[in-house]
């Protein structure tokens, strides 16, 4: 063989790339799918009561804690003033002259 001829037989081979057989893909394929993870069981499914189902409904802890805080600030709202002050254990009527921010101070200054 000549110089050309060798260049010539590398050209061909280039150009005419062979196919693999429909046995070669079988077998890589069945070899592929073997190789895979088995996917785990599913977890059985836990039963849930009537209330986490509500709540769950409704869209959460979350939004269950905002309406209950609606709730609560309506009703405290509409409440009488007198109701609000006796629930807050009567700071409603309690002012800033009567703080006594220094109780009984002076025993710093005392002896013994």
């Amino acid at each position: 063989m000549q110089h050309d001829d060798i260049d010539d037989l590398f050209a061909d081979l280039r150009t005419a790339a062979p196919a693999p057989s429909e046995a070669l893909i079988d077998r890589v394929l069945a070899d592929a799918l073997r190789e895979q993870p088995k996917p785990a069981p599913l977890a059985p499914q836990r039963t849930v009561d009537r209330w986490s189902q509500l709540i769950r409904r409704l869209g959460g802890v979350p939004t269950l804690a905002g309406v209950t805080a609606a709730v609560v600030g309506m009703a405290v709202g509409y409440a009488d003033p007198t109701m609000v002050d006796a629930l807050a254990g009567g700071l409603s009527s309690y002012s800033i002259g009567d703080a006594d921010l220094f109780p009984a101070a002076d025993f710093l200054v005392t002896e013994g």
